[in-house]
């Protein structure tokens, strides 16, 4: 990787790693309620459809991929802005905003190296920054922490653009040729106004690298709907248990381990195609369920406290859980159908956002043994197919 790639990557994931802990403990220093962790998790999964749609079928290429990329350190970067005045609405929609735009480097980097080894250095970095504001946080307030996060983010911007910026400042042939690309856009909407059409040609224009037309519903899309909302009553649930019971203050130590043992999963594990492993990640989160079910009537019937440790010990399990079933299910996806890496990235994360906003309607305990009854299927249900293909 060349340095503008290093900044990029290092500004994407340490930097937004900083920012992801401080949406998580920011509703519980500004006394939101617990509910609008589903939300988060709800929000999360939204964003992702949206990065998914567009940067998971974006054409990459080597002209191209450092501008593409550079959204993923813009969007936090704007997202920081609705943070500095505490309101729902605004929180809402500044992490909805953070997650459309942080995926755009994930997507891009992936899409132009095709390896998915680089999940460990997008999680690696990710993982340092989340464990950050669990000190920083003891020292300096959180609107501190977003100045210097946005400063940051600007700097980063400002040097993987420098010889942008300084051609667009000092060179004339430049600016001249700026000029003329600006004269053709508002062209083509003069002869689209002239002739009573829609601006849609000039969109299409613009947005040309983004293929919309290749997400179609499939089996394997099927497949990953199904079981992410499994997944993701299962994660709601641990997330909004964490500040339910009140240890909403160590959010980002738990980000850290889960992030932690992500990245050591995923440097571990080989590039190889094997549906057991994606069975037992299926299984692994099923047993996460498990445990909190019993964990959950334990805290509310008898009212026995419970404790950092058993959380810890949860969220490992998440992400060994996530990381069997996400790398090898990808690695499949991206040897077999590579074309379908942006299908399966949009299905996945509608299934995810379905399981969390299932649980605005539901209690946490009907919603937990629903994911164990999802899950479960899942492994038996699309077995036979997986044999066939894998």
């Amino acid at each position: 990787m060349n340095y503008k790639e290093r900044i990029i990557l290092l500004s994407n994931n340490l930097l937004s790693g900083i920012l992801n802990s401080i949406y998580f403990v920011y509703p519980s220093f500004y006394h939101f309620n617990s509910s609008i962790y589903f939300f988060i998790v709800f929000i999360s999964y939204f964003g992702s459809i949206l990065s998914s749609i567009i940067f998971g079928n974006i054409k990459v290429n080597g002209n191209n991929y450092i501008k593409w990329s550079l959204v993923g350190i813009a969007g936090p970067l704007l997202s920081i802005l609705f943070l500095f005045y505490p309101n729902t609405y605004l929180y809402i929609f500044s992490y909805l905003l953070f997650s459309f735009t942080y995926y755009s480097t994930y997507f891009v980097f992936l899409l132009y190296y095709k390896d998915v080894k680089l999940n460990f250095y997008f999680n690696i970095y990710w993982t340092i920054g989340e464990i950050i504001p669990q000190i920083s946080l003891l020292f300096v307030s959180i609107m501190l922490n977003l100045y210097i996060i946005s400063i940051l983010l600007l700097l980063s911007i400002l040097v993987v653009l420098s010889r942008e910026i300084y051609m667009f400042l000092f060179t004339e042939a430049y600016e001249l040729n700026l000029l003329v690309k600006i004269d053709k856009i508002f062209s083509q909407i003069d002869h689209d106004i002239s002739n009573f059409g829609t601006l849609v040609p000039l969109f299409e224009g613009l947005l040309y690298p983004i293929n919309i037309r290749k997400l179609k519903f499939g089996y394997i899309e099927l497949y990953n709907f199904f079981v992410l909302i499994g997944f993701s009553l299962v994660w709601s649930s641990l997330v909004f248990l964490v500040d339910k019971i009140n240890l909403g203050n160590i959010y980002p130590l738990l980000l850290f381990i889960n992030g932690l043992y992500t990245s050591i999963f995923y440097k571990i594990y080989k590039r190889t195609i094997n549906n057991n492993n994606v069975n037992i990640g299926i299984l692994s989160r099923l047993s996460m369920g498990v445990i909190l079910i019993i964990f959950s009537v334990i805290y509310s019937v008898l009212s026995i406290p419970i404790n950092g440790i058993i959380m810890t010990v949860l969220f490992i399990l998440a992400a060994y859980s996530w990381t069997m079933f996400q790398f090898f299910f990808d690695n499949f996806i991206i040897i077999k159908y590579p074309e379908k890496f942006g299908n399966v990235y949009f299905f996945r994360n509608l299934g995810g956002m379905f399981g969390s906003i299932i649980l605005l309607f539901i209690s946490l305990f009907n919603g937990l043994i629903l994911s164990l009854a999802i899950l479960g299927i899942s492994i038996f249900f699309f077995r036979s197919y997986f044999k066939k293909v894998i």
